[in-house]
């Protein structure tokens, strides 16, 4: 007899606290959500000692289970919004009163702005002043101080994240020179003006920074087709073959980016409570799980993938206790980012598996190799100086996240490449508490310096019902 199985994965949220309870997958905002998949290695690790007893025929007494540990990780290619429920639990986000899947992205008082523009519209990039130019008048003008995304131009470096200059009125928004140029113009290597026709300038729709608020997760794999999602269909509902892994929290993420890679490449660890197996998903014979129809499942997206040349929209460095005009954008050679809650399994007798997830201390860097210019970078490591990172994705749909590292020290290598190498210098930041957090509390400019946590996402976007 051939079986032909064909591995899939999928998740749903589990109830704001009630960790490791089985959800009903079909309620509400909660559907189960197909995902998409480069590989997986969840799995239930049973750890088993033999006995130290001695039968007097010289057999052993047996064996006795010492622990049973669930997790693994999920290893991607990074897509805008595909994983954005797994961020808001990485970073233990703020609790917020949001049931959607806005949930964790609207917390500490974050209220999303309509953006500038509400569709494709003809902007002029004026270069006397660097400036956005709208004749018939913005959707929505923004406010000074506020971090804006146009992309439209069909140039590289005015597709990208800017800060609004001062004093915007309904037609003109002037933008801050955060380039390291002279002006933006001469960043964006403008000698006139540039007039887009189908330009699109989005505003903050999402904010989501680390934090101590627990989400946990189930996640499913499917060895079963799953081509039926989304439709009105009971096909198969009735014998699967399905793993159910409770109370999974995402602990860590590591994303790489270069050149001639499968665009932002990563690694996504779970650690989680138990694993239950599901035959019969219209049952709710595990405590609760119960896929009726195939149209309570969402299909994965197809949005598209991030890549390591269109998507990487700005990285930007700026000492801190500068003005923004200090700021640096810069194009590395290669970059990664790495962000752990370091969250640890408690267990305890009479349980197999975890019984909570204790959050540890939070951690984040960042890694980039730079073409050599000069010893700035390096006499700043020896001046001790922090400095704040920003790395802004972008896909060709208009998403666009940025990622910002407020305040982070750094260690600098001297170049010494040998023969045949580019001279190029690797910088590694540190994230630490403090620097100038985003202003979550109205969309626009930043808050009290000092308060910043380590790590804040902000998206240009509403996530997928």
């Amino acid at each position: 007899m051939t079986v032909t199985k064909n591995p899939g994965l999928g998740y749903v949220k589990e109830t704001k606290g009630s960790y490791g309870n089985t959800t009903v997958p079909n309620s509400g905002n909660n559907n189960l959500r197909v995902l998409r998949l480069v590989s997986e290695d969840y799995n239930t690790a049973f750890q088993r000692d033999e006995s130290n007893e001695v039968r007097n025929d010289a057999q052993s007494s047996g064996s006795v289970i010492v622990s049973a540990n669930v997790g693994g990780s999920l290893q991607l290619q990074y897509s805008l919004d595909t994983y954005d429920d797994f961020l808001v639990g990485l970073l233990y986000a703020d609790d917020d009163s949001v049931v959607t899947r806005e949930d964790g992205w609207t917390s500490a008082g974050f209220t999303p702005l309509a953006d500038v523009t509400t569709a494709d519209e003809a902007v002029t990039f004026e270069v006397s002043d660097s400036s956005l130019n709208h004749g018939t008048g913005w959707d929505r003008t923004p406010a000074e101080g506020e971090i804006i995304f146009a992309t439209g131009f069909g140039n590289k470096n005015l597709d990208t994240v800017f800060r609004v200059g001062a004093s915007p009125t309904s037609t003109k928004i002037t933008l801050v020179n955060d380039t390291g140029e002279a002006s933006v113009a001469a960043y964006a290597g403008l000698s006139s003006d540039l007039a887009g026709t189908a330009v699109r300038i989005y505003a903050v729709r999402g904010y989501t920074r680390n934090s101590t608020y627990e989400r946990s997760f189930q996640v499913v794999r499917f060895y079963s087709d799953t081509s039926l999602a989304g439709t009105t269909s009971t096909t198969g509902l009735d014998s699967t073959d399905w793993a159910l892994f409770r109370g999974m929290i995402p602990n860590s993420l590591q994303l790489a980016v270069a050149p001639g890679q499968a665009g932002w490449t990563g690694t996504m660890s779970f650690i989680g409570k138990d694993e239950q197996i599901i035959d019969d998903a219209t049952s709710a014979a595990v405590g609760g799980f119960d896929v009726q129809n195939w149209n309570e499942a969402v299909i994965a997206n197809s949005n598209p993938l991030a890549n390591a040349i269109q998507s990487v929209v700005m990285v930007r460095l700026l000492r801190n206790g500068l003005a923004e005009t200090n700021a640096v954008r810069v194009d590395p050679l290669s970059f990664s980012m790495n962000v752990a809650n370091n969250a640890q399994e408690v267990s305890a007798t009479r349980n197999l598996g975890a019984i909570a997830i204790n959050q540890q201390t939070f951690s984040a860097s960042v890694q980039m190799s730079l073409l050599y210019i000069d010893s700035t970078y390096h006499a700043g490591m020896l001046a001790d100086d922090f400095y704040e990172v920003e790395i802004a994705v972008a896909d060709a749909d208009g998403r666009c996240q940025l990622w910002r590292f407020p305040k982070a020290r750094y260690v600098s290598e001297r170049p010494n490449p040998g023969r045949n190498n580019p001279v190029a210098q690797n910088l590694t930041f540190t994230a630490e508490a403090g620097g100038a957090p985003y202003d979550a509390s109205d969309g626009a400019g930043y808050g009290t310096a000092g308060t910043a946590r380590m790590v804040e996402v902000l998206s240009f976007y509403q996530r997928s019902a």
